[in-house]
């Protein structure tokens, strides 16, 4: 119910891309699943932020890469500023989460032809 609701709110008021909110749409899905599996229900209000730390190492395990596990991190972030501005929580369990390190590219040289 929250999920759609902070969806419609994405789309209307934000006026985000349709593939922006897919996106987002995907991200909490998958979240949703997760909590669901986990405690049997999708409650925001019992969501603590050890869940969420839960959820993102199974990410990682799961072979995401780091900004795949930071974007879906950002979006359950979103969401509950979201709740926190509707005043269904009373604090984003998600703000305090730092995501995993993303590996920066080795810059390439490239050397003069003498």
């Amino acid at each position: 119910m929250w999920i759609d609701k902070f969806i419609q709110y994405l789309r209307i008021e934000k006026n985000y891309s349709p593939h922006t909110v897919i996106s987002y749409l995907n991200d909490l899905t998958q979240f949703e699943h997760f909590i669901i599996e986990k405690c049997g229900v999708f409650d925001p209000v019992q969501i603590d932020a050890d869940l969420i730390r839960i959820w993102i190492a199974q990410l990682m395990e799961a072979n995401l890469t780091a900004r795949t596990a930071n974007r879906k991190l950002s979006a359950v972030k979103s969401f509950y500023t979201y709740l926190k501005k509707k005043s269904v929580v009373a604090h984003n369990p998600a703000e305090m989460i730092t995501g995993p390190k993303v590996n920066k590219k080795l810059p390439v040289f490239v050397k003069n032809a003498d």
